[in-house]
């Protein structure tokens, strides 16, 4: 701001080129908020006529209503950005998640299914029973987990269908 030129050295410029009058519109945004002003310079004293001037006053609002409208724009577009980043976060979490889920899931049906196959002595019924409660727990688990990933690629509107023919049966 400090490299601006005076007031009146401006005054004086404008003077000496054959300007003698100047008018100072205000521009105003879409809600009523002060964006700026223009400046219209004439080389007659008396201003611009009465029609020029409801001319100008229109020009005016046409150019506060369309920066107004520039300035929704940008907003939106990074209102936008940001919710497809937010989005794309929450895909990755729970991605990671899934993958930090499942690998101990995975052991733990391992491990039942190596008990079942028998090692130096048979299970009994009722450990059979227990093994196959955590068997079913971790089959719950792993649905659960794949719909928890379902559901944020739906809201997120990265979900693919695999169309195709299925049995009734």
């Amino acid at each position: 701001i400090t490299s601006l030129p005076k007031p009146q050295a401006l005054i004086d410029v404008a003077r000496a080129i054959g300007f003698r009058h100047i008018e100072i519109l205000p521009v105003f945004r879409r809600n009523g908020g002060m964006l700026g002003a223009i400046g219209m310079i004439y080389r007659r004293k008396h201003g611009s006529p009465r029609r020029a001037g409801q001319l100008e006053d229109f020009w005016a609002d046409v150019v506060g209503l369309a920066i107004s409208e520039a300035e929704g724009r940008v907003e939106a577009e990074r209102t936008s950005e940001r919710t497809a980043k937010t989005s794309e976060a929450k895909i990755q979490f729970l991605a990671r998640m899934s993958h930090e889920l499942r690998t101990p899931l995975q052991s733990i049906s391992g491990y039942v299914d190596l008990l079942r196959a028998g090692s130096a002595e048979p299970v009994t019924p009722a450990q059979d029973r227990m093994l196959s409660r955590i068997a079913e727990s971790e089959r719950i688990l792993v649905h659960v987990i794949d719909d928890v990933i379902t559901f944020a690629r739906l809201e997120a509107g990265h979900v693919s269908y695999m169309i195709g023919a299925v049995s009734a049966y």
